[in-house]
């Protein structure tokens, strides 16, 4: 199950309701950041008000997550956004374990907009074992 995060919530219903002088839309919402948006792995549970904390930096993860190479079929009439299209995000695990309990999408700039916990958290990766997320895996829709 995808969730948004509720500061990208506040700003979605400030934008998309009359909260502004003389019951005029809200504060607009600004652009991500103009770079490619990033997945980071948690090894602790997100929530709708906290991130989770990132695995640690070094032996195959960088921190702030890894980058989408290509671009996500856009929603239309509703419909979902799966992530990522066409190419598999992988981390290979070069020393010790790691535990990922929780996903997190982010712009380019750390701004964290989606999460959601794997099926089957927390999982554990052992050193020299790779953890993938398959092409069109993520599901991100709002009901």
């Amino acid at each position: 199950m995808a969730a948004i995060d509720k500061a990208m919530q506040t700003k979605i219903l400030n934008a998309l309701t009359p909260t502004g002088a003389a019951g005029i839309p809200g504060t607009m919402i600004t652009a991500l950041g103009g770079a490619a948006m990033k997945l980071k792995l948690t090894s602790t549970q997100s929530t709708s008000t906290t991130s989770g904390t990132e695995i640690a930096s070094g032996n195959g993860y960088t921190t702030g997550g890894q980058a989408f190479s290509v671009a996500s079929t856009a929603s239309s009439a509703g419909s979902a956004v799966t992530c990522p299209k066409t190419t598999a995000l992988s981390w290979t695990n070069g020393a010790g374990g790691w535990t990922i309990y929780s996903m997190e999408l982010t712009d380019s700039a750390g701004l964290r907009v989606w999460f959601a916990d794997f099926n089957g958290a927390p999982i554990t990766v052992a050193a020299g074992n790779t953890f993938t997320i398959a092409a069109d895996a993520i599901s991100i829709t709002v009901t």
